[in-house]
């Protein structure tokens, strides 16, 4: 049945597609999470505990506190934030806040969706960036042959118990320049890009990695440069609805997205993406909304009101066996 253009981003799944649950039982359970945390970054449980139950409540609680504690200037690049990405675990809170939002589960469920319309069942898939390894996760109960990604070894060791916990085997690389080049049918990079000081020559590394025909999953809310968000690069903002400049330039195109970029499919050719009878619709869509993130780069705050609206209706507040914080310690 042909899905009506009422829902654009919606693409129907062929039927032999696995579904796994796009949040996985673990990343519910809070119990789990906080005995886990505490014996990754040795601190307290009480203190893990609420921490925790800050986050739910406001994504970037603990990135915020911790960057002013430590005296470093957002929105900027700098040594010292290359040393926070390094030595800081506050991310990991907001890493679980954010994979357990209603947003952003709707997203892993698509991506699964996308990758259904690649030829073949089994797809070899690189997640860059994955941070604690939900979207790998997921992934991989779908079936597909997942490649992990990431700098940071706080988060690369939290997706690591991730998968030991699920009964899942692991396999990850911390070096991107380091993997061969046209390994990959598909490449998941969600909310990297604007945390970079060159995004283009992070997809220039991404598009080598991929197989012709391969395709770029990619997400980056360049515009989304405010307080909640103090990691995000104002340097960056004029990226803002990017596509030629920034993909096409590498031999991506445009081949489907939701609206927003939210997230975009590039392809590199020869193209063998086959989006479906509504494809057409979606681009278009894709692309005009291309034209509102481009305004973006000039006023930025009706995008980022927005974006934040949208944000907290997908809360879900997992606070469940969490203490409420009186005062947030972030390291």
């Amino acid at each position: 049945m042909v899905v009506p253009p009422s829902g654009p981003m919606n693409i129907p799944p062929p039927q032999h597609m696995l579904q796994p649950h796009s949040l996985h039982p673990l990343m519910t359970n809070n119990a789990w999470l906080v005995e886990l945390i505490a014996s990754l970054t040795a601190r307290p449980v009480e203190e893990v505990c609420q921490r925790l139950h800050a986050e739910e409540h406001q994504i970037g609680s603990n990135v915020n506190v911790a960057m002013q504690r430590m005296g470093i200037t957002p929105h900027h690049w700098s040594a010292e934030l290359v040393r926070f990405y390094e030595q800081t675990d506050a991310f990991i809170y907001e890493l679980i806040a954010w994979n357990r939002n209603a947003n952003k589960v709707a997203i892993r469920q698509w991506l699964n969706e996308v990758l259904a319309r690649l030829p073949g069942f089994s797809q070899n898939v690189l997640t860059y960036g994955d941070g604690i390894g939900c979207d790998s996760l997921y992934l991989t109960q779908a079936g597909h042959r997942v490649t992990y990604c990431d700098l940071g070894e706080l988060s690369e060791r939290f997706a690591q118990a991730l998968f030991a916990a699920a009964g899942l085997p692991f396999e990850s690389h911390r070096d991107l320049g380091a993997l061969p080049a046209g390994a990959y049918n598909a490449i998941v990079c969600l909310d990297v890009l604007e945390h970079v000081p060159d995004p283009a020559s992070l997809v220039e590394q991404l598009a080598r990695c991929l197989k012709p025909g391969g395709i770029l999953i990619v997400s980056a809310p360049f515009f989304a440069v405010g307080t909640e968000f103090p990691t995000h690069l104002a340097s960056n903002m004029h990226h803002s609805g990017s596509l030629s400049k920034l993909y096409g330039r590498f031999g991506l195109q445009l081949v489907d997205g939701r609206p927003f970029h939210d997230p975009l499919v590039l392809s590199k050719s020869p193209v063998v993406y086959a989006p479906g009878a509504w494809g057409w619709w979606r681009r278009t869509a894709v692309r005009a909304g291309g034209l509102v993130l481009t305004a973006a780069r000039y006023w930025s705050w009706p995008h980022r009101r927005i974006g934040r609206m949208l944000q907290r209706r997908g809360y879900r507040y997992y606070t469940e066996g969490l203490q409420p914080a009186v005062a947030v310690g972030a390291k």
